[in-house]
């Protein structure tokens, strides 16, 4: 295969990419980033403190406002 097969191959390929952010006060910061795949997404906090595997990035959301947060999900 070419360089430029494999390039494309990849790009067409790749994982959409997300972030879920939180706004307070004016101010916003990125909480975590996550990552869908064909199967599931895979969320990771920007402090590497929680993992999550789940179907759908909304999902991901939810769980992380479950307990009082106010974050967005926000496309890369």
């Amino acid at each position: 295969m070419s360089d430029s097969a494999i390039q494309n191959m990849v790009k067409d390929s790749a994982p959409r990419l997300f972030a879920l952010v939180e706004e307070e006060d004016g101010e916003a910061w990125v909480e975590a980033w996550g990552m869908v795949l064909d199967d599931h997404t895979e969320v990771v906090s920007v402090e590497g403190d929680y993992r999550m595997s789940l179907e759908e990035p909304e999902n991901a959301l939810w769980i992380f406002n479950a307990g009082g947060g106010n974050a967005q999900l926000v496309w890369a």
